[in-house]
């Protein structure tokens, strides 16, 4: 198979009844802004279930994919959804899913807190193709914002003390 171009969505947060978080409409509506102008383009939707994350009986993606949707993007245009954990899974399973596929250019979608670890991840990952980020900034308070970003900061300097993307070497 051959694709012009591929956007990954990179999933958030929804409550337990499936509402999505504005970081998660956030990425998605920046995405499907940008389809607008390439829509030959494919997407593929990130997200799976966790405690943190997704307590409902289906799985963010498809949140996403549904949200996606009532903006007026079409079922044809969505390749499919990665039931994943967390970034690291984002991006390692989005490759096996995307195994076979000629990609001429690959997007993810991901927020502007975000865009750091998620840019070290999967050039790590997707490390034999060029990939181009569509950078969302959520409305969020300022406290929040500043909590995502303690967040993101801690969390790749585990990722660089653990070497935790030696595994994909």
């Amino acid at each position: 198979m051959q694709l012009p171009g591929l956007i990954i969505v990179l999933g958030s947060t929804n409550t337990k009844q499936g509402v999505l978080s504005p970081i998660s409409k956030a990425r998605a509506a920046k995405a499907y802004e940008f389809w607008l102008s390439h829509p030959s383009f494919k997407f593929l939707l990130t997200g799976g279930f966790g405690a943190r994350f997704n307590q409902t009986d289906k799985p963010h993606g498809a949140y996403v994919k549904d949200y996606l949707m009532s903006l007026g993007l079409p079922p044809s245009a969505i390749l499919g959804i990665v039931e994943s954990f967390n970034t690291i899974e984002d991006a390692f399973l989005s490759s096996i899913a995307l195994e076979g596929i000629e990609i001429d250019r690959l997007f993810i979608a991901t927020s502007d807190f975000h865009v750091r670890r998620a840019r070290l991840i999967f050039e790590h990952v997707f490390r034999n193709r060029t990939i181009e980020f569509l950078i969302s900034t959520p409305s969020v308070t300022v406290a929040q914002k500043k909590r995502l970003e303690v967040h993101e900061r801690k969390s790749i300097e585990r990722l660089l003390k653990a070497e935790r993307l030696r595994v994909f070497d």
